[in-house]
């Protein structure tokens, strides 16, 4: 009978400085204390390193009543001294009674398939092979993150780490479900701390959980248990990375006031969870500050209108500061700007207490000119901004051609 011993390096709580060289001599005295514990139970065996991870035991079982029991008793006994000596957990695999060492082969099999059964379910750390291990170890051909990337990018770019919390759930399902083999689980967990490394090459603020050798340490964990541990734990690290950079990131958007009202339902709604403000744009040297750029909702009376007395009094009402108080009432922002307006405005449930100020505007320009040919003038505007956001042309070459292009749209 064959039987491989395996050295947990990776348990929960064992010291991360623990070197290849620390490895070498722990394989090196169990070596000796294991040999010497074997010849108590069998009269022929023979011990060899396998890997620095790893002793293979060969056992001649003949004349031995119930070989089994006795070899589970050898099994539990080397875990015991192994954890007491060099406080490293062990597995042990055993294969099934072969008539000849020609078998070999056939025997390490077994072994190495009961030790896979144990990776992917550790429950008895002394595990026999049997047809279960060998259906268990037809995991598929391979297993990569590659379908997960383009949804990690977008929870890092947007410092979304419920979606990232999502994504990596995904993961660690598929882990579970489908028992990938270590070698297969290592190599996952690596390419995700690759991929994700790669977003925080740059970083100033720190942080990542870099590590010298993460081959290292993923190739140490022994049960697929570790393996989604480690996954959680770093997932719990990259998250409160993200929302560091949440909490602390200020972009600005230059957007029309009818975007507050938005932003306030929206957050209401539970739709985002960051904080927001609003102030004025940045002027021109030499322009009173408050200056600012924008556009109005025109309101217009149809010729055939059946009353365009009627009409005429409520485009008066709309556009006066009656109108503009009813339309702050509702959290719309009217063309009109008056302090008892602003004062509504501000009072809006959920508007920044500190955005008052940008209501207070000194002077404002249309964003485009009231222009008859203005559906043209658009058109040119719209499609040298293509040209120019897809790199066909450069930014002076395409506010050139806006200018030019929209002065003979007029002209037509």
């Amino acid at each position: 009978m064959l039987v491989i011993i395996s050295f947990n390096y990776g348990f929960e709580g064992f010291s991360e400085g623990f070197t290849r060289e620390d490895q070498k001599k722990v394989i090196s005295f169990a070596e000796n204390i294991i040999g010497q514990m074997t010849g108590g139970y069998f009269d022929s065996s023979c011990l060899v390193c396998r890997e620095l991870d790893s002793l293979v035991l060969v056992l001649s079982v003949a004349g031995v009543e119930n070989y089994q029991t006795v070899i589970r008793s050898l099994g539990e006994k080397i875990r015991s001294v192994v954890k007491d000596y060099f406080e490293v957990p062990v597995s042990v695999a055993v294969s099934t009674r072969k008539e000849s060492l020609h078998e070999f082969p056939a025997l390490l099999y077994e072994a190495m398939s009961a030790t896979s059964y144990y990776f992917g379910h550790s429950g008895d750390p002394v595990v026999f092979y049997s047809r279960q291990c060998e259906t268990d170890a037809g995991h598929p051909g391979s297993f990569h993150i590659g379908l997960l990337k383009k949804d990690l990018s977008q929870a890092i770019a947007l410092n979304d780490s419920s979606r990232l919390r999502q994504v990596i759930g995904q993961l660690t399902q598929l882990l579970e479900e489908y028992h990938p083999s270590r070698e297969q689980a290592v190599n996952a967990c690596a390419n995700l701390y690759f991929f994700i490394a790669s977003f925080f090459e740059d970083d100033e603020e720190g942080g990542f959980p870099y590590e010298v050798n993460i081959m290292e340490k993923l190739g140490r964990f022994g049960t697929l248990e570790q393996i989604l541990k480690w996954i959680r734990w770093f997932e719990a690290s990259i998250s409160a990375i993200l929302d560091r950079r949440r909490d602390s990131r200020t972009d600005k958007l230059p957007m029309g006031s009818w975007f507050i009202g938005t932003l306030i339902q929206d957050k209401e709604a539970g739709k985002f969870g960051f904080n927001w403000g609003v102030t004025t744009i940045p002027h021109p040297e030499g322009v009173e500050a408050g200056a600012t750029v924008g556009s109005t909702t025109p309101v217009a009376i149809n010729a055939k209108s059946d009353d365009p007395d009627l009409a005429w009094e409520f485009v008066k009402f709309a556009t006066g500061e009656e109108g503009a108080m009813a339309l702050a009432d509702n959290g719309i922002f009217p063309a009109a700007s008056t302090d008892a307006i602003n004062e509504k405005l501000a009072a809006i449930p959920g508007f920044p207490e500190d955005g008052t100020d940008a209501l207070n505007i000194t002077s404002w320009v249309l964003d485009r000119p009231i222009d008859a040919k203005m559906a043209a003038v658009r058109k040119v505007l719209e499609e040298e901004h293509d040209l120019i956001m897809i790199g066909e042309e450069d930014i002076d070459t395409g506010i050139a051609n806006m200018n030019q292009r929209a002065k003979e749209a007029r002209e037509d």
